[in-house]
């Protein structure tokens, strides 16, 4: 017992003698609330929901002290930031992502979210030609069959009172990026197809499990669980599809011989990222086997969880401020005109200014990505601040959309301030949800495409009602909804 004391009393004493120690001109303030030795780790140690409003008050909390607050974890230190000019100069002078996204190791190997920056490099200039607005622009078709689909789902659900819409669409969302990136037709119910998107959506769901549970980031411990040995079954199935399509793939075009000169690339045809990307690689022999795989692999996790709870969220903002309802369904009629009920197509989608904006404020409001971390080699200097190499710091992406520069109705839900530029901030990184600087979302225009159009056939088709204050969020790899997730709806005459 003796013993212990002194080693206690030991500990203390150094810490109280550190606290001590002037610090450096350059060296951020901790965050309020820490307990001596162990710091901050009562931050982690909580629900997910909790952890959602830890995120906000270490927010406010950098708003008042400029910006960026240090948060202590036993002996490691971590910075938090929310000024869009720091978190810009982080961001670029960093592109090394968190140990973290090396959960995902064995699902996504050397794709885009999480390869190493001498392999994200190199990958990002391949697909930069691949994922653009030309190429994505041939998915309207399967983005409208889907919307459709989605629209005829809610169907049942009109007249009877509120519901959990984001189950809905969490499966139109994967079945969507589901054919435009492997080609898998979404009406083929074949139990291949249905143990794949199964597979998908169980394997997120441990990443989630795991992210929770400090013990189980150790992937000695990790590796000894049930968890693991389930992750590993999943693996196999997504393995076996995206390893057959690919070589589905390779047998038509070698068969087509559509890696020649002569193919048309101007052509509407649809044809999905598979396709395009084998193609790219028989003509510069550039990619292996598995690199398209995590490639591919990488595009569906990217374009899944994203998507579907950006739309859950935006359709109870809609439901929620009926006058911004109204003015993006006029929108619609006024882009639409007699023949209202017709597909959308991507001249109608460059009218629906305001939808966008309604888009993007949602986004803002509640940001499907609230956090971004990276690690760094060298030391990073800020403003009036310096981050120390092999150091983990994290872009709070939530923090940086209530930073005073958007005004001072920051924290209310208003598209009208993204129709004029005056209203929007100098710097365009205090929008940081499809992420800053180089190792920004390579799928983003992807995104707001699928996006609208699924808006647009629910609007005109449906009279939304929701009451977002009775969300509650929660942060697992991303901010899902915890509860009040609802919506109900009324056909529109």
């Amino acid at each position: 017992m003796f013993i212990i004391l002194c080693c206690i009393l030991c500990v203390l004493s150094t810490y109280l003698l550190l606290r001590k120690r002037p610090k450096s001109i350059c060296d951020p303030p901790y965050h309020s609330g820490a307990f001596p030795v162990i710091g901050h780790v009562k931050m982690i140690a909580i629900s997910s929901t909790g952890l959602w409003n830890v995120l906000k008050d270490v927010s406010q909390e950098c708003h008042e002290v400029e910006g960026i607050v240090k948060v202590k974890m036993g002996p490691l230190t971590a910075y938090f930031l929310t000024d869009p000019d720091d978190c810009t100069m982080a961001l670029n002078a960093c592109n090394q992502k968190h140990y973290l996204n090396s959960f995902a190791k064995p699902w996504l190997g050397s794709g885009l979210l999480i390869a190493p920056v001498e392999v994200w490099k190199v990958h990002r200039k391949l697909l930069n030609p691949i994922i653009n607005q030309q190429v994505v622009n041939k998915f309207i078709g399967v983005f409208n069959k889907q919307a459709r689909k989605l629209a005829a789902t809610f169907d049942a659900q009109v007249g009877k009172g509120r519901f959990d819409h984001e189950k809905l669409l969490l499966i139109s969302s994967l079945e969507t990026i589901c054919q435009t990136a492997l080609g898998i037709d979404v009406c083929d119910k074949s139990k291949d197809n249905v143990e794949y998107l199964n597979a998908i959506d169980d394997l997120l769901i441990i990443f989630v499990k795991r992210f929770s549970k400090l013990w189980l980031h150790s992937k000695y411990i990790y590796n000894m669980t049930s968890l693991k040995r389930q992750q590993d079954k999943l693996l196999k199935i997504i393995h076996n599809m995206s390893n057959t399509v690919l070589q589905a793939y390779k047998a038509k075009l070698a068969a087509e011989n559509a890696y020649a000169t002569n193919t048309d690339e101007s052509s509407d045809e649809f044809r999905p990222f598979v396709d395009h990307i084998l193609k790219l690689s028989m003509e510069k022999g550039s990619l292996t086997d598995a690199e398209i795989v995590d490639e591919l692999n990488t595009l569906i996790i990217t374009g899944y969880d994203t998507v579907a709870d950006t739309l859950c969220h935006t359709l109870m903002l809609l439901g929620s401020y009926a006058e911004v309802q109204e003015r993006a369904y006029k929108e619609i009629q006024d882009v639409f005109g007699n023949d209202f009920d017709r597909d959308v197509d991507k001249l109608d989608l460059s009218k629906l200014v305001y939808l966008e904006a309604v888009i993007k404020e949602s986004l803002r409001y509640i940001p499907t990505v609230p956090v971004v971390a990276r690690y760094t080699e060298t030391d990073i200097t800020l403003k009036k601040y310096t981050i120390p190499a092999n150091s983990t710091f994290y872009v709070l992406v939530c923090g940086l959309h209530s930073n005073s520069v958007w005004g001072v109705d920051a924290d209310k839900f208003r598209p009208e301030r993204w129709l004029n530029r005056a209203t929007l901030p100098q710097n365009p990184n205090a929008f940081g949800v499809f992420g800053i600087g180089r190792r920004s979302c390579i799928g983003k225009n992807y995104a707001m495409m699928s996006m609208k159009t699924t808006i647009t056939h629910i609007l005109r088709r449906y009279k939304i009602t929701s009451d977002i204050s009775k969300l509650v969020l929660k942060m697992e790899a991303l901010l899902k909804p915890a509860s009040g997730q609802h919506i109900s709806l009324e056909r529109r005459k």
